[in-house]
């Protein structure tokens, strides 16, 4: 028994507004069919949506077999018209592009979506169709079906899931006299099982066919009469409060892809649009990608190439690390594209004169060494190698007694001397192609502690002490001819020998060269090294320099100390760079053998005991002039001093120190500021740097004294001890630490930071240490450009996520315009307002995934084309890389963003009123 109970309706406010449904009581058995009669506008369609839960907004209440409705949720109404009503409308409101068969299935789905009913929907379909009368039209589309065909396949639609009420408003209103019987005659014979209620002005038919006439006007029931007896008994059960699942997602989303199929052009357009806001985000993405990933590579292969290195003196420190941008940033002229009104002066001559000012003092790397021996750094245990240098020089020969390194620097361009050939123009860029002097000889790196290295061996082995070497290969085995020559292993004077028949004008032939060596012929060849205190000999009392003599040197070389190659080794996977063309490494122990060896030396026991003595020319180191041309040098250099300082910005304090500098302390300081002496011996220095340097603290301007020009200054004393190699191993001039890995150099730069501090809050009276990498540039270059490339992407990306937004949010509200009736005609069936939602979403997801696919693909074909833009721009290819696994997060980040962008109109749609929608 479905009952009304003093139902009352009002639509608007105040004077405007209407009663639609003034105190209707009802009361409808079960089995019947019921017609509601009345003039337009007497309330039997807001009665019919009452019963039929498409309106909640109303006084007084319903109950079904004596269960109110009064508590129902929304959900509980949706879930009620699911299952529980079937609707009939004057209009068949069928979906257009769905097939009559799907038309009366999409009921049937959210019916047993929300009963969790096992139903055969293909047989419930067919039975549904043939009750009708159309079974054999299930494949038809709407638009190929009659008025009348259409009406029965709504009928079908509201019958399939087996619903207690049948409501079915004016359902011949637009049909001929002969469908409108065979439609009446259909919902009669429906009526035999189940509650039918229709509302209609055909009089006629509903004599013939109802078996209960209700007739309305102006809101009220005018009369209720029975024409004739229940034709069967329904079982009648109590009502249940419906069950609000919310299973229905699988019927919404095969609704979402048959529109996207059936409007697949406005679809592949609007993919296309969205697709262009993802290729920006999946290029941007690959260009970081790509740029990391060769930065990375970079940094880890110049581990070992471009160690990090901390030196000694603070100022080459700090003026190291400074970085100017050429762009402009230390400027202030015209903004571009403005035409400048005047010329501007940068500031980097300002910056680098405080920076060593500031950083005036000397590392303390004793300190730190100290500190990489306590248990609580990580340094060695990050490093491969922590290696020391010192300013001493190198000189090695090879077999043939043939010098081939002199001051740590490879002599075969020396030897060879190309000038003479090709001039000094040519020998000055073949200079420049050709490696570095410096790199045939280094020390090889290796971890003393693990036994850690870069480097693998191939024959051989690594070096144990102090006069073994190894030779360093490329990662294929290979050297360069450079090195075989520089190395001695080829006698270069057949070089030379041709380079004199070419200068004669005689014939000449280039040399052959041996295509290969075998690790035996490398394995085992000597070298000599001559510590250069060792040079010298004690004749008449005076020590002579005996490197021109060639007895001498003969005698000396026979009786060096020899070192042999013990292993051929090329660098790991991981460090290689390409730029290994050959080196000779030797053991960590071989410098200080050779410190230990200078300082052993008579020459240098000499000179200690004697500073005040110089041993290389009998006399004494003079603390005063000893020429009238020496004390006129010294008074116009202090006079050049003193005028420079202006007595009102400078203070008394700092010239007294100025006036009582010494000899050597002032002949020092002409040394230092050789660059800004004129001719006539008076400086050259701007008003600025003069305001600035007279600015400084008195003790700050003293400490910079002492540090160029100490009171204890014996220039030739130290310059002598430098030039024999007696320094002191704890001194080191510079300290070079080989990473194991980037991580590990990161590890590595954050404990020097960490013990900078340190030293900064225990007061130490030292300039904190500065590393320096000589990749940085390159590196500091890639990322400048491919900065500048991502914001130009990200600039585009902004434009095209608004554009693709705007498409799919445009496209989601007009489609919900066109589809107005089928939102209704959704929302009569039990579809939820989420369920609306959720059929724009599916298909914006569905569109923005395939956007981030197509998006994905160009992406991949633009990449060689980008690849080309960055090679310009940057001479590093493959800083464009687009990787597979981009190719997901492009596909979520699309379907994301449309899902976004239409979801808005989407709960527009969904919370418009059905009744409107309808109607």
């Amino acid at each position: 028994m479905f009952e009304l109970h003093d139902i009352s309706k009002r639509y608007g406010e105040g004077a405007a507004s209407h009663l639609a449904l003034d105190g209707v009581s009802l009361a409808f058995a079960e089995p019947s069919l019921t017609c509601i009669l009345g003039p337009s506008g007497c309330g039997k369609t807001t009665l019919l949506n009452i019963m039929g839960g498409l309106d909640g907004d109303f006084e007084g209440s319903v109950s079904i077999n004596g269960v109110s409705t009064s508590g129902f949720s929304e959900t509980m109404w949706d879930a009620y018209r699911s299952t529980q009503v079937g609707f009939v409308f004057q209009e068949p409101h069928l979906i257009d592009y769905l097939t009559v068969a799907e038309n009366v299935r999409i009921a049937l789905d959210m019916a047993t979506a929300r009963s969790g009913a096992a139903v055969d929907a293909d047989a419930a379909v067919a039975r549904a169709l043939a009750d009708a009368g159309i079974g054999e039209l299930g494949d038809r589309l709407p638009s190929e079906l009659s008025g009348g065909q259409a009406q029965r396949v709504a009928i079908a639609r509201a019958l399939v899931k087996e619903p207690r009420i049948v409501l079915a408003d004016e359902p011949t209103g637009s049909l001929d006299s002969a469908n409108s019987a065979a439609i009446m005659q259909l919902l009669a014979d429906i009526a035999h099982t189940r509650l039918v209620v229709v509302v209609t002005h055909d009089r006629d038919s509903a004599e013939r066919f109802a078996t209960h006439i209700i007739e309305m006007n102006d809101g009220k029931v005018v009369s209720h009469r029975r024409l004739r007896a229940q034709t069967a008994a329904a079982k009648t059960t109590a009502a249940h409060a419906p069950r609000a699942k919310a299973k229905s997602a699988s019927a919404v989303f095969e609704l979402a892809r048959r529109h996207l199929k059936n409007k697949r052009g406005r679809s592949i357009i609007t993919t296309l649009v969205a697709s262009i806001g993802i290729l920006c985000i999946v290029l941007m993405s690959a260009i970081n990608i790509g740029a990391r990933a060769y930065m990375d590579e970079v940094a880890t292969n110049s581990l070992i190439s471009s160690p990090i290195e901390i030196k000694e003196d603070g100022t080459a420190n700090a003026l190291q690390s400074l970085s100017f941008d050429t762009g402009g940033l230390l400027t202030q002229g015209a903004a571009e594209g403005e035409t400048p009104t005047a010329v501007t002066a940068g500031m980097q001559a300002q910056i680098m004169l405080y920076a060593a000012l500031e950083n005036r003092q000397e590392c303390d790397l004793s300190s730190f060494i100290t500190h990489l021996d306590l248990s609580e750094s990580d340094i060695r245990d990050n490093a491969f190698d922590v290696q020391m240098r010192y300013p001493i020089e190198l000189n090695v020969y090879d077999r043939n007694n043939n010098q081939i390194v002199k001051a740590g620097k490879a002599t075969i361009l020396r030897n060879i001397d190309p000038s003479t050939i090709f001039g000094e123009q040519a020998t000055e860029i073949i200079e420049q192609k050709l490696p570095d002097p410096a790199n045939l000889m280094r020390q090889f790196v290796i971890n003393d502690e693990t036994g850690e290295t870069p480097y693998e061996l191939l024959a051989g082995r690594y070096p144990e002490s102090y006069d073994e070497l190894v030779i360093i290969t490329a990662r294929d085995g290979s050297v360069s001819d450079y090195f075989i020559y520089a190395a001695g292993i080829e006698d270069y004077h057949t070089l030379v020998d041709a380079a004199t028949d070419i200068t004669m004008g005689n014939d000449f032939e280039i040399p052959e060269q041996t295509p290969s060596y075998s690790f035996d012929d490398l394995l085992g060849l000597t070298y000599k090294v001559v510590p250069t205190c060792d040079y010298y000999y004690k004749e008449n009392g005076i020590w002579q320099d005996g490197r021109s003599q060639k007895d001498f040197r003969k005698k000396l070389l026979a009786d060096a100390t020899e070192l042999t190659v013990v292993g051929i080794v090329r660098p790991n996977e991981a460090i290689d760079n390409g730029t290994e063309i050959g080196t000779l490494a030797y053991d960590e122990g071989l410098i200080p053998y050779l410190v230990d060896a200078a300082n052993d030396s008579e020459i240098v026991q000499e000179q200690l005991a004697d500073p005040e003595y110089d041993v290389l020319t009998g006399e004494s180191f003079s603390a005063t002039p000893a020429t009238e041309a020496q004390r006129a040098d010294f008074e116009n250099t202090k006079q050049a001093l003193l005028d420079a300082m202006d007595p009102e910005l400078f203070s008394d304090y700092k010239r007294q120190l100025i006036e009582s500098l010494s000899y050597s302390q002032v002949i020092a300081l002409k040394q230092q500021l050789g660059g800004y002496m004129n001719v006539d011996g008076s400086l050259n220095v701007s008003e600025g740097d003069i305001r600035q340097i007279a600015s400084l603290p008195d003790s700050t301007f003293a400490a910079f004294l002492e540090q160029y020009a100490p009171s204890s200054l014996n220039a030739g004393y130290k310059k002598n001890l430098d030039a024999l190699g007696a320094v002191d191993l704890m001194k080191p001039t510079e300290i070079d630490i080989y990473a194991k890995s980037m991580d590990a150099n990161d590890a590595i730069l954050a404990e020097i930071e960490e013990y900078n501090e340190h030293m900064e809050l225990t007061g130490a009276n030292s300039a904190p240490l500065a590393t320096s990498n000589s990749n940085s540039a390159l590196l500091a270059r890639v990322t400048s450009v491919t900065g500048t490339i991502v914001r130009v992407l990200a600039v585009l990306i902004v434009i095209a996520l608004a554009m693709s937004m705007f498409m799919v949010f445009s496209v989601t509200y007009v489609s919900s315009i066109e589809r107005r009736r089928e939102i209704g005609i959704l929302r009569a069936m039990g579809s939820t307002r989420r369920d609306i939602v959720r059929l724009f979403d599916y298909e914006n997801l569905v569109i923005g995934a395939f956007a981030g696919v197509v998006g994905t693909i160009v992406s991949f074909l633009l990449q060689p084309l980008l690849n080309l833009l960055t090679l310009f721009l940057t001479a590093q290819t493959g800083l464009c890389h687009v990787p597979l696994w981009i190719v997901f997060p492009a596909v979520l980040l699309g379907a994301l963003i449309a899902v976004l962008a239409g979801h808005i109109p989407a709960r527009r749609a969904a919370a418009s009123d059905p009744v409107e929608l309808l109607h």
